[in-house]
């Protein structure tokens, strides 16, 4: 299979880059802290895991583009899935973070920068990016004219605005969204939806006590505090408990269980005009 990028982008040492400076809605030290943790942090491991299963299941045939994913760790899962994948970050750091980490295909560029306008494509992933465009609407829209007739397209998001914390403020989002509102937000840009799911239920209610609430009474929290992370979401930290739990709801969403409630949103879509 083919990958389609614009006619612009320049090759050097491996990845394709744009001309063009990028303003990110995301922190300039944001992937190199995560990129020292997300192989060992189990949110990364279920979110992979379950965005990999629908990407196998329903683009599995076409060159899957992941679009501002960072340090490609959602990339590597579904390459190594074998679904030719292309990174597009526009991110230097992250694109040099996903070198390191195999990524074959890489850009340095916006997505309205790397693609070939005459090309439409077949599959894109959006994995918890929306959240940082201020205007998700007309996203969507430029999104979907990016996609062929029957394209797809897999996405997540942070859930439920009533989980909004100090983390949320400096990561750069905008929203977080329901399940409900994020499904008709796609259809009225032309998408039918194929798959929708809460994903991490099981974290919910400790997002709301130990996050939420405190950050409504000034909380300091650092997202970028490696030692909170690696004591919240370490490997070696993580309950048995948890971990069980997880893997229950991932077969269950590989079952085509759809989760009622959760920290995360998982949807499928498909462009139907």
């Amino acid at each position: 299979m083919s990958v389609k990028l614009s006619d612009d982008l320049e090759l050097r040492d491996g990845i394709w880059y744009s001309n063009n400076p990028n303003e990110l809605s995301y922190p300039e030290d944001g992937n190199d802290f995560l990129f020292q943790m997300e192989d060992s942090i189990f949110w990364f491991k279920h979110r992979n895991d379950s965005i990999s299963h629908q990407v196998n299941l329903h683009a599995r045939k076409s060159v899957f583009y992941d679009i501002g994913g960072g340090n490609g760790s959602v990339s590597k899962s579904v390459q190594d899935s074998g679904v030719t994948t292309v990174l597009i970050e526009p991110g230097e750091s992250g694109c040099l973070n996903a070198k390191q980490r195999g990524v074959k295909n890489i850009v340095c560029a916006t997505f309205q920068e790397a693609l070939n306008e005459e090309q439409p494509i077949t599959s894109i992933g959006l994995f918890d990016v929306l959240e940082h465009i201020e205007d998700d609407r007309s996203f969507l829209a430029e999104i979907s004219k990016k996609l062929d007739k029957d394209g797809t397209l897999v996405l997540t998001v942070p859930a439920y605005q009533f989980l909004w914390c100090v983390d949320d403020d400096q990561v750069g989002h905008y929203r977080r969204y329901r399940l409900s509102s994020l499904c008709r937000l796609l259809e009225s840009q032309g998408f039918e939806i194929i798959k929708r799911t809460y994903l991490f239920s099981i974290l919910v209610l400790p997002i709301f006590l130990l996050r939420s609430i405190p950050s409504k009474f000034g909380s300091k929290r650092k997202y970028n505090d490696p030692v909170l992370i690696q004591k919240e979401h370490g490997a070696k930290s993580t309950p048995r408990m948890m971990t069980a739990y997880l893997n229950w709801e991932s077969r269950m969403i590989k079952k085509g269980f759809k989760m009622p409630f959760g920290s995360s949103c998982l949807v499928v879509a498909k462009k139907a005009t």
